[in-house]
């Protein structure tokens, strides 16, 4: 793994934990328990947003499409051309013109043998687009799995935080044994 690529992934969690926590604070803090969200609501909100997660999506996509095109470079290339040539007017002079070229040409063009460059290229195309859904894939477990690691590690946070305060409490009453 390249070392920009887990700093990526490292921001983009703590982003994502960071908008989770002012996103709704009422279940950050605790203070209303019918408003918070479960581990699952933070995985499905993490996939939604993952900034890395969306780039595979759309180079999926991308690699679909060429996946496609390629897979229609076996037919036959049908073209069509056309072309004018008129005399200026003034300047006819038969023996040089004819009154003008006119043309329209129908081409149809299939390659009888080229080796196998198309079916090469169909074949990388389709592995291209295979290599994309993985990454796409991967990308989405990887968001989840973040997510779900970050949610777990917030509600021991949360845990903790009740205890911590219990501590103080304790160390700011006046000692029973003449220390106050």
């Amino acid at each position: 793994m390249q070392p920009g690529k887990s700093l990526n992934r490292i921001l983009a969690s703590a982003l994502g934990l960071a908008w989770l926590c002012t996103a709704r604070p009422a279940w950050a803090t605790g203070d209303v328990p019918g408003d918070s969200l479960s581990v699952a609501d933070c995985v499905a909100l993490a996939r939604g947003g993952a900034p890395l997660l969306a780039a595979a999506l759309l180079e999926r996509s991308a690699a679909s499409s060429d996946s496609a095109a390629t897979a229609l470079n076996s037919r036959p290339a049908l073209s069509l051309v056309s072309g004018a040539t008129l005399a200026p007017n003034g300047y006819y002079d038969p023996t040089i013109t004819n009154l003008g070229d006119y043309q329209l040409k129908l081409a149809l063009t299939w390659t009888a043998a080229d080796g196998g460059r198309r079916a090469r290229e169909r074949q990388r195309s389709a592995i291209g687009s295979w290599a994309a859904r993985e990454r796409a894939a991967l990308e989405m477990r990887e968001a989840g799995l973040q997510a779900a690691t970050l949610a777990f590690r917030l509600l021991r946070l949360q845990q903790q935080v009740p205890l911590g305060q219990q501590g103080l409490e304790w160390r700011e009453q006046p000692r029973l044994f003449g220390r106050t």
